[in-house]
């Protein structure tokens, strides 16, 4: 599936635009995510019914799927958009974002993904290093390498995000740090 939200913008400084400029534009962005979101649980959900039967509620309906939790792991840009929240002070000198902390979303009506909980969005970093890059950090206990391998083999270790925009993060005897960049252009040349 293509990114829905392509059709306001190709990357991420161009759909910042367009909730900038539009009146509408944040939410236009925010409902594009919530139909890409509906769309791919509702394919993992039939993809996958006859194994998961157990867990999909009798009355199951195509248009209601019934999950237990919902975690969002997605750019900065991304997990302000779902909030609807604009996120031109990511594109904006000193570069702040409105949050950059986990965060809980109540669901709306044109969300097709039931709960019993909110839908938590992860912690971002900062502008440009997002929660997408924060759960890979955690997801594979990067941040702990330094413990044993970094520290004791005097070791710089690295994690790499590779997409429209790059984000690298570095394990180092002094700690992590992190840096990104538009990489849509240079990976096309």
């Amino acid at each position: 599936m293509l990114n829905p939200q392509a059709r306001y913008g190709h990357d991420v400084l161009t759909r910042i635009g367009h909730a900038r400029d539009q009146k509408n534009g944040t939410r236009e962005l925010s409902q594009a995510i919530i139909e890409g979101l509906n769309q791919l649980v509702l394919k993992l959900v039939l993809d996958h019914k006859e194994k998961i039967k157990d867990n999909v509620k009798k009355d199951f309906k195509e248009e209601e799927i019934f999950v237990d939790k919902i975690y969002v792991a997605g750019n900065t840009t991304m997990q302000h958009l779902i909030c609807e929240i604009n996120p031109e002070p990511i594109a904006i000198a000193p570069y702040k974002p409105v949050f950059l902390e986990a965060k809980k979303k109540a669901f709306t009506p044109d969300v097709k993904i039931k709960t019993r909980r909110h839908m938590t969005l992860l912690p971002s970093a900062s502008a440009y290093i997002g929660a997408d890059i924060t759960a890979g950090i955690f997801g594979t206990d990067f941040h702990k390498l330094s413990q044993y391998q970094v520290k004791e083999a005097n070791k710089n270790i690295l994690f790499i995000d590779i997409g429209t925009n790059g984000e690298i993060v570095m394990n180092s005897r002094n700690g992590l740090y992190a840096t990104s960049t538009a990489l849509d252009q240079p990976l096309k040349a």
